[in-house]
C-alpha cells in the first residue's frame, strides 16, 4: 500500500482548490485520507489514472453511519473506562485462552462471565473480579482477574467483532480514508485529480514611490504577494502552485451520506378456505414518520443539492475605495483533464523576484508560481507574484458619497504590469515614509487605478443639492391608450443642481478632482465639460487657490413626458403656459374656447343636479299631502283644509312638470355641448 504526494495545487478565491497527486505505488492499493468536511467534494470530483498501463479496479470508502448503527451487528461493546471488564463480559459463551500467573499452561475453555465480590470490608472496602471459565471437561474454573496476564480469543467471529469494533472506534476521527484498488502489477504510476474545500488565497500589495521635485508625479514599484495556507495533513514539497482570480460555479452535493427513500408498505392478504369468490384489493399502510402529506407519492422524494453559502465580505480598511468592486461573471466551465504542468522560472528583478507569471484562462486569470514550493504542515506562505515599475500621478480626489467634507490624497497609475490585479490591501510608502493604506480593486491590465491613502484636512468641501422640474415643450398628440383621442403632452425637465464649495485653507494652490456618478439618461447642461467621463463616473479638475473659496456647479437634467387630458385642464394652467411661451396664441385661444364650453357644460350639469334634488323633495311633499287628504272628511273645517291641500298638491305637480321640461332641455344642451367639445378637440393640431 502506498501514498501519493501533492504535485500541484490550484487555489480559487471562492474557497475550493484543485489538487493533483502523483507517485509510484508498489502493490495493488493506495490510500487517500481526507477530512470529513472534504469528502463530499472529493467524491464529486475524484478522478484516478494509472499512467503505467495498469487498471483502476475500484474506489472504496467506509459506509457513513453513526457509531451506534455500525456497532449494531457486532457482539463486542467496550466502554472508555472499563474496556477489559467489558470485553470479558462481551465474550460470554465464546472460546478463549487465558494466560494466568502461577499456571504453567494456558487455561482454555468457554467464557462464562465476570463476577464481582466484596473482598475486605475493613478497614477500607475493596472489590475482587473473578473470571469464570468452562473447561472442555465441563469443570468450572475461577481465576482472579488480577492474575490474568494475557487473553487470546480463539473464537474467530468474536475476534473479528473485536477488530471491527476497534476499526469503528478509530473511524470516529474527523478523517475519512478512500482506498483505490489497482490490478495486480508490480508497480503503478498513479495520477489523481480532485476538488476539495480550502482557505481562499489572498493578495496584499506594497507601493514604494519616489516623487519628483514638484511632488505631483513620480515613479513607483508595485509589489504583490500571494498568501495561502497549507491545511493538508502533510508537508508540501516541490509543489506547483497556481492562484486563480475568478469564480467558477461550485456547490456542495451530499454524496457521502447514505439516503434511503421511504416506500409504501403492502400487507399480504389473509388466506381462507374456499367459499364465495371475491376479489379483495391490497391494503396500503403509509409511513407517517418522515413523510409529509397524505399522498403516497410523497414517500418518494428527490435528493436536492444543498449549496452552503459562505459570506465573504469586503476586507475592512480605514481607507476609502473609489473604484467599483469587480463582480466576477459566473459561468460553467468544462475542460479536458490537464496533464501535470511543467513550470519555467521567471527572471528576477533587481527589487525582488516575482515568482509568478500571469495567464489568461477563459473566464479567469491565473497567477502561475514558477518556482515549486515547500511548505510545512500547518504553515502559511507568501509568494511574490507582481514586481513592476510604473509611473504615477498624485492627485486630490473628492467623492461625497464615499468620503465627505475632505478630498483624499490618492496615487493614480495605469496598470502596465501586464497582469490582472486581484482585490487586496495596499500599503503606500513614498520617499521612504509611510503615507497610508488603501484597497486596490480588481483591475484589468492597462486600466486606471486610484489608490486613496489619506484625507487632506487642509481642504474642506461642502455640497448643496437642489432638485426641481421645468416645462420644456407643450404639444397636442394622440392618447397612448386610444389613438382616436387627442391629449396635451407636456415635456418636462427634471433637473438636479449640485454646488461644490471648495475651501482651500493651505498655503499653496491645489488641484482637486471632483468625482460624481454618471446618471443613466441624465445629461449635463450649463456645466463645464468634465475632464474624464466614463459609463460610471465623471471627473472635473478644479483649481483651488490658496486661502480662498472656489465653487463648481454641476447641473444635470432628464427629459420626461406628462400627458394631460384636455378636459381636465384649468384656465390657470393655460395662462402659465402662454406666459412661458410654451403655447402660441392660436392654440391658447382654441383651448380657451374648449374650456369655456366645458365650463358651460359643467354649469348645466350642476343645474340638472339641483333640479333633480328639488323634484325629489316635491315627490316626498306630494306623498305626505296624499296621506293627509285621506284622513280628512269633506264637511266643515276639514273640507276647507282639504281644499287647501288639494291646491298645494296641484302647485307641486305643476312644478314637477316644469322641472322635467327643464331637465330635458339641459340634457339636450349637454349632448350638443359634448359633441361640440369633441369636434373642437378633433380640430386641434390635425395630423399631430
Amino acid at each position: 500500500m502506498g501514498s501519493l504526494p501533492v504535485r500541484e495545487m490550484v487555489l480559487y478565491k471562492h474557497g475550493v482548490g484543485f489538487f493533483v497527486r502523483q507517485g509510484q505505488v508498489d502493490g495493488n492499493e493506495v490510500e487517500l485520507v481526507f477530512r470529513q468536511d472534504e469528502i463530499d467534494d472529493v467524491l464529486k470530483s475524484l478522478a484516478v489514472f494509472d499512467q503505467s498501463g495498469g487498471q483502476v479496479l475500484g474506489i472504496h470508502y467506509q459506509t457513513p453511519m453513526d457509531r451506534h448503527h455500525r456497532l449494531d451487528s457486532t457482539s463486542i461493546r467496550l466502554s472508555s473506562s472499563n474496556s477489559l471488564r467489558d470485553l470479558l463480559e462481551s465474550l460470554s459463551g465464546r472460546q478463549v485462552e487465558l494466560t494466568v500467573s502461577g499456571f504453567a499452561e494456558p487455561i482454555s475453555g468457554r467464557m462464562v462471565g465476570l463476577e464481582q465480590l466484596e473482598a475486605t470490608p475493613y478497614p477500607q472496602p475493596s472489590k475482587r473480579h473473578l473470571v469464570t471459565i468452562q473447561m472442555e471437561s465441563g469443570q468450572i474454573r475461577v481465576v482472579d482477574l488480577e492474575a490474568v496476564q494475557a487473553l487470546h480469543i480463539t473464537d474467530a467471529q468474536a475476534s473479528a467483532d473485536l477488530t471491527y469494533f476497534l476499526d469503528t472506534s478509530m473511524s470516529e476521527d474527523v478523517r475519512r480514508t478512500i482506498r483505490v484498488r489497482l490490478n495486480d502489477q508490480e508497480q503503478h504510476d498513479v495520477l489523481v485529480y480532485y476538488v476539495a474545500p480550502t482557505a481562499t488565497w489572498r493578495v496584499s500589495y506594497r507601493i514604494v514611490a519616489e516623487a519628483q521635485e514638484d511632488r505631483a508625479s513620480g515613479d513607483l514599484l508595485l509589489q504583490a504577494w500571494g498568501l495561502f495556507d497549507n491545511r493538508l495533513d502533510e508537508d508540501l514539497e516541490d509543489v506547483n502552485l497556481t492562484m486563480v482570480a475568478g469564480q467558477p460555479i461550485s456547490f456542495i452535493y451530499r454524496l457521502y451520506e447514505s439516503q434511503i427513500p421511504q416506500r409504501a408498505t403492502v400487507k399480504d392478504t389473509a388466506r381462507i378456505a374456499p367459499g364465495p369468490i371475491e376479489f379483495a384489493g391490497v391494503e396500503i399502510e403509509e409511513h407517517s414518520e418522515g413523510v409529509k402529506g397524505n399522498n403516497r407519492a410523497d414517500a418518494l422524494y428527490l435528493l436536492e443539492a444543498q449549496p452552503e453559502e459562505t459570506s465573504r465580505g469586503p476586507a475592512s480598511s480605514a481607507s476609502v475605495q473609489f473604484d467599483d468592486r469587480f463582480q466576477a461573471e459566473e459561468s460553467v466551465v468544462a475542460a479536458d483533464m490537464p496533464a501535470l504542468r511543467r513550470m519555467s522560472r521567471g527572471q528576477a528583478s533587481q527589487a525582488g523576484p516575482a515568482q509568478a507569471e500571469g495567464k489568461e484562462s477563459a473566464e479567469f486569470f491565473q497567477y502561475v508560481v514558477t518556482t515549486p514550493l515547500n511548505v510545512k504542515r500547518g504553515e502559511s506562505a507568501m509568494v511574490p507574484i507582481i514586481n513592476s515599475d510604473l509611473v504615477y500621478e498624485r492627485i486630490l480626489l473628492y467623492n461625497g458619497r464615499k468620503f465627505r467634507r475632505h478630498p483624499v490624497a490618492a496615487i493614480r497609475f495605469v496598470n502596465h504590469s501586464g497582469l490582472t490585479l486581484e482585490r487586496g490591501p495596499v500599503t503606500v510608502i513614498e520617499d521612504g515614509e509611510y503615507r497610508g493604506e488603501a484597497v486596490i480593486p480588481f483591475t484589468q491590465p492597462d486600466a486606471e487605478v486610484f489608490v486613496p491613502f489619506a484625507a487632506e484636512l487642509g481642504i474642506v468641501i461642502t455640497e448643496e443639492q437642489f432638485q426641481g422640474s421645468t416645462t420644456a415643450s407643450i404639444s397636442i398628440g394622440k392618447n397612448i391608450f386610444d389613438p382616436n383621442l387627442r391629449q396635451l403632452v407636456e415635456q418636462r425637465y427634471n433637473h438636479i443642481t449640485v454646488t461644490h464649495t471648495i475651501e482651500n485653507n493651505s498655503d499653496r494652490d491645489r488641484v482637486v478632482t471632483i468625482e460624481m456618478p454618471t446618471r443613466q439618461n441624465w445629461t449635463l447642461f450649463n456645466t463645464p465639460d468634465p475632464d474624464v467621463e466614463t459609463a460610471e463616473v465623471r471627473r472635473w479638475r478644479v483649481l483651488a487657490t490658496q486661502r480662498d473659496t472656489t465653487t463648481l456647479v454641476v447641473q444635470e437634467r432628464r427629459l420626461t413626458a406628462l400627458q394631460h387630458s384636455i378636459k381636465s385642464l384649468t384656465e390657470r394652467q393655460l395662462v402659465d403656459w402662454l406666459e412661458g411661451q410654451w403655447l402660441d396664441q392660436a392654440t391658447f385661444d382654441a383651448l380657451s374656447d374648449i374650456l369655456t364650453t366645458l365650463q358651460g357644460l359643467s354649469h348645466a350639469k350642476a343645474e340638472q343636479k339641483r333640479l333633480r334634488d328639488r323634484r325629489k323633495s316635491l315627490y316626498e311633499r306630494q306623498e305626505q299631502l296624499r296621506q293627509n287628504l285621506g284622513a280628512l272628511s269633506t264637511d266643515g273645517d276639514e273640507a276647507r283644509l282639504r281644499r287647501q291641500m288639494l291646491d298645494q298638491l296641484e302647485e307641486a305637480e305643476n312644478e314637477v312638470i316644469e322641472i322635467g321640461r327643464r331637465i330635458d332641455e339641459l340634457a339636450a344642451q349637454i349632448r350638443a355641448g359634448n359633441t361640440q367639445v369633441e369636434q373642437m378637440i378633433a380640430d386641434l393640431n390635425r395630423g399631430g
